[in-house]
C-alpha cells in the first residue's frame, strides 16, 4: 500500500467459496475494479476463528455504462436486487443476473439425479434412479 492510497475492506468469517463477498469482488474485478496488488486478499485463522479479508484499491474506479464509479456505489447497486430490476440495461444488473443465474443453475444441477450411461456397440442407454421399474428392467436386459 502506498502513502495516501485509499482502500476499502470487505471481511467476514466465511470460506471464500461460500462467501457473498467473493461474488461482490468478482463482479468488481469484472467491471474493471482492482484489489491491492500486495495484500488484496487475506485468509487467516486466529485461534479457531477464520478471517477472510478482501482489500480494494479504492483509487481505481470501475467503468460502468460509460461512467466512472467507486467501489461503494458499485457494491450498493450490485447487492440491491430492486436497483438491478429498475436498471436492467446497466452492466451492473447484467453482471448480477449472470451471477444469480450461474448460482441457480449450479443449485438446480446439484438437485438432479445422477444417471448411469452404458454403451453397447452403437447404442447408448441412460437410466436414472427415479425411472420406472419397467424401464430399469428393460435397461438391465439390454445393456447389463
Amino acid at each position: 500500500m502506498k502513502i495516501g492510497q485509499t482502500i476499502q475492506v470487505l471481511s467476514d468469517n466465511e470460506s471464500p467459496l461460500k462467501s457473498p463477498n467473493t461474488d461482490v469482488i468478482a463482479a468488481w474485478i469484472t467491471a474493471g475494479g482492482k484489489l491491492l496488488e500486495r495484500g488484496g486478499y487475506e485468509d487467516v485463522y486466529e485461534g479457531d476463528k477464520r478471517f477472510v479479508t478482501w482489500v480494494i484499491d479504492a483509487d481505481v474506479k470501475a467503468t460502468i455504462d460509460g461512467q466512472q464509479i467507486d467501489f461503494a456505489t458499485f457494491k450498493a447497486c450490485f447487492l440491491d436486487q430492486s436497483w438491478c430490476e429498475a436498471n436492467p440495461d446497466s452492466n451492473i444488473a447484467f453482471i448480477r443476473a449472470f451471477r444469480d443465474n450461474a448460482r441457480d443453475l449450479k443449485q438446480w444441477a446439484k438437485q438432479q439425479a445422477t444417471g448411469v450411461r452404458v454403451r453397447s456397440g452403437n447404442s447408448i442407454g441412460v437410466i436414472y434412479p427415479h425411472s420406472s421399474q419397467a424401464l430399469k428392467d428393460e435397461f438391465a436386459a439390454r445393456f447389463l
